[in-house]
């Protein structure tokens, strides 16, 4: 199961690592998956990510942390299927009218993040 998570922290890993390179790209990207399906489909895995986090989490170096990010992230999902579109529209707006700088950082602390995920599954 700690296979799971070190691919999950991975592809984290680069997804941050492309919004440090093209903070753009992420901006155009993202207002595709605004549309109703897209979102309902990002709220469950979320869930299924955070589900998969929970259940990995003994077999990791780090499993008190590992199930505390699962919990997060499953609350992440419920939050995001229960905003509804317009919300989440309008929340994403927010952040894609941010500047690249922001974008940047943010990923940086994704960065973190992932690899915090991949080192506690090594």
């Amino acid at each position: 199961m700690s296979l799971a998570i070190l691919v999950v922290g991975g592809l984290m890993f680069a997804g941050s690592a492309v919004i440090m390179v093209a903070p753009g790209m992420i901006k155009e990207i993202s207002r595709v998956f605004l549309k109703r399906p897209w979102v309902q489909v990002a709220a469950t895995f979320r869930i299924a990510i955070g589900v998969l986090f929970i259940l990995a989490a003994r077999d990791t170096r780090f499993p008190t942390y590992i199930m505390i990010c699962g919990v997060i992230i499953v609350l992440a999902g419920l939050a995001l299927a229960f905003m509804g579109t317009a919300r989440t529209k309008a929340f994403v707006e927010w952040w894609l009218a941010r500047s690249n700088l922001v974008m940047r950082l943010v990923a940086l602390a994704g960065l973190a993040f992932a690899a915090s995920c991949v080192w506690a599954a090594l």
